[in-house]
């Protein structure tokens, strides 16, 4: 969450003292690579601690609308108590820029209380990277915060801070054709699916069979992401639909009715090539392979026991007569 608003308050008389409000965005991908943004900006929420019947100080960024991609965000604050009440209050801020994932221009400040940062009692941040130290503020989005404080006092205080990267890493090295069908070898094993549910299916690792449940059509997204879905059933390769590292159990998930609308990232995966020829199958969100050691569940080590061949199946037979040839269907012995 990037903090673009904040309310500060202290009442020495109610069980829980302090209270503090925050107004925020999150961001989110928009599944677009081209035309881009890469990503957009939530709607602005709130969460709140302690006790918020009183708010004495806050800061609130001079413009909540989004401007380009560039909103103010929070960075370091400080606070001073006198008599159970909050009597100064500054706030560092930086325009932050989604479309690069970094702070844009230079640092921010507003006071409440006071004309300046003197007589600030406690801080998130060091006194060298505060305003005036010898450093200067850093670069950095703060989140979570830990408040205390005495009736004449404002004591402890912690926050922590987080650096964003956008990190657009080269094309995958693969020769995987789009639309293709194959089988995924893992040894002498093959990637599958079972079961016989409305809208899912297992995974398994099988001998080969000749069956359609242990072939895969390879769908490019984009070049560097990819799905994978089974030639036997409507539905895609994917993580459950959770957010963040959570959650490492994989199946195939039928399509959803709005798959041509709506982008499901839980289905992305990129499939890098080693060396030797094999790939890793890693969930774009989470960034797990798909894993044999873990039983075809999710593992944060690219293991080189999980790694896949993708041989590309060729339905085809040799017609001696017409000397072509055509699909084994319609092959002629």
């Amino acid at each position: 969450q990037f903090v673009t608003a904040m309310r500060i308050g202290y009442k020495a008389t109610r069980r829980q003292n302090i209270g503090v409000e925050l107004d925020y965005r999150s961001f989110y991908r928009t599944g677009q690579t081209d035309p881009e943004p890469l990503f957009d900006w939530s709607d602005v929420h709130g969460t709140a601690c302690g006790n918020t019947s009183d708010k004495e100080r806050e800061w609130t960024a001079q413009s909540m609308d989004l401007n380009n991609g560039v909103i103010p965000v929070l960075s370091e604050f400080g606070w001073s108590v006198q008599g159970g009440d909050v009597t100064k209050f500054c706030v560092v801020y930086w325009d932050f820029d989604l479309n690069t994932m970094s702070t844009s221009g230079d640092f921010k400040e507003h006071c409440d209380g006071t004309a300046y940062w003197s007589g600030i009692e406690q801080t998130t941040g060091r006194d060298a990277i505060m305003p005036g130290g010898s450093q200067g503020p850093a670069k950095r989005v703060m989140s979570d915060i830990y408040l205390n404080a005495s009736y004449n006092k404002a004591q402890t205080t912690h926050a922590k801070h987080y650096k964003y990267s956008l990190d657009y890493y080269p094309i995958p090295d693969n020769q995987l054709i789009n639309g293709r069908e194959y089988h995924i070898f893992n040894g002498d094993k093959l990637l599958a699916i079972s079961g016989t549910q409305l809208d899912s299916r297992s995974l398994a690792l099988e001998d080969f069979n000749g069956s359609d449940e242990q072939i895969w059509i390879v769908d490019k997204v984009n070049d560097r992401e990819f799905r994978l879905r089974p030639k036997s059933f409507d539905g895609h390769l994917g993580r459950p639909n959770l957010r963040g590292a959570d959650g490492n159990i994989v199946s195939v998930y039928r399509t959803d009715p709005e798959d041509e609308k709506n982008v499901f990232h839980n289905q992305h995966w990129e499939l890098w090539q080693d060396s030797n020829g094999k790939y890793s199958i890693k969930s774009v969100i989470n960034l797990r392979y798909l894993s044999v050691s873990n039983n075809l569940q999710l593992h944060n080590q690219n293991l080189s026991s999980d790694r896949w061949e993708f041989v590309e199946v060729t339905d085809e037979s040799f017609d001696v007569q017409t000397e072509r040839q055509v699909p084994n269907t319609q092959a002629k012995l």
